[in-house]
């Protein structure tokens, strides 16, 4: 059964926080891509993930005994997305243009709403969005092929972030499958992610 939506929620809340997050990510990749040169790009995403963390944990703090399996097994699903999007995405940046980079990964949320369409309006703008996608990822210079490679893994799985996070909304009336979501997307980066690092890199783990 779909939760109501809390007072907060108006039609408003939505495009303001979709603004917000593409101003933050925007703004985070551009202080990134300086560090760059003391920090690695695996120690970075594991660096995200946990401050990502840390804030709405405090500010929600989750009550883990009152959550379902079934939401668990959602937020850890979104936290392996948030883990691998993060990984791929700092390692993306490190080898081709911001720019190019933010915009391939937005193919998989096109394709999702080009797949769901039901109306020929919604597929039409989904379609117009994807051309000014294809015209902005294609700067004329040529771009690393691994690069490439790693923005068209990171636009899946942003695909499946659009999808895991719209059933995380539906399973939770608050900020706790959010907040449940990216501590599971930073202990999967501990576990995982972290023996991707260099020594030099994430000796501070």
């Amino acid at each position: 059964m779909k939760i109501p939506r809390a007072p907060w929620q108006g039609d408003a809340t939505a495009p303001a926080l979709m603004l917000a997050q593409i101003a933050s990510l925007q703004a985070g990749s551009a202080v990134a891509k300086d560090a760059y040169g003391t920090v690695g790009p695996t120690a970075l995403a594991g660096m995200r993930l946990f401050s990502s963390t840390a804030i709405p944990w405090l500010l929600v703090r989750p009550r883990l005994r009152e959550v379902t399996a079934v939401q668990w097994r959602a937020a850890i699903s979104l936290g392996l997305v948030f883990a691998a999007m993060n990984l791929e995405y700092f390692q993306t940046i490190s080898r081709l243009p911001i720019g190019v980079a933010a915009t391939l990964e937005l193919l998989g949320p096109f394709t999702v709403s080009i797949v769901l369409s039901r109306r020929l309006e919604h597929l039409a703008v989904a379609l117009l969005a994807l051309v000014g996608v294809l015209l902005l990822a294609a700067p004329g210079a040529s771009l690393s092929a691994a690069g490439l490679l790693l923005r068209g893994a990171a636009a899946l799985w942003r695909a499946g972030y659009v999808v895991i996070s719209q059933r995380v909304g539906h399973l939770f009336p608050d900020w706790t499958g959010l907040t449940l979501g990216l501590a599971s997307g930073a202990w999967i980066w501990r576990s995982c992610g972290a023996s991707m690092c260099a020594p030099s890199e994430c000796c501070s783990h």
